[in-house]
């Protein structure tokens, strides 16, 4: 069912992700452009946008959601293997 009430937030990248005992938390940035300065470089500063916070046990979940949209990406040519992630197998 959608649920148009819930807003979307648009990020430009993941900042960091960490363990906080039970949960994890994924921290989201968006990339604000500094207003410009003639004659000088433009520069921008890092605004976390969001966290997710979710437990532990659900990123098995996630990680198996990411790599099959990944994988479908791919089958599309809408990215390129070579550019996605390595997967890696738990020891």
């Amino acid at each position: 069912m959608d649920h148009p009430e819930i807003t979307e937030t648009f990020v430009d990248f993941i900042e960091k992700i960490w363990a906080d005992g039970p949960v994890v938390r994924i921290e989201f940035v968006v990339k604000r452009l500094d207003p410009p300065v003639p004659g000088g470089p433009q520069t921008a500063q890092k605004h976390t946008a969001c966290r997710l916070v979710l437990p532990i046990s659900a990123l098995p979940t996630l990680t198996g959601q990411l790599n099959g949209f990944l994988q479908g990406l791919a089958q599309q040519a809408v990215m390129s293997p070579s550019t996605m992630p390595p997967t890696q197998k738990p020891n």
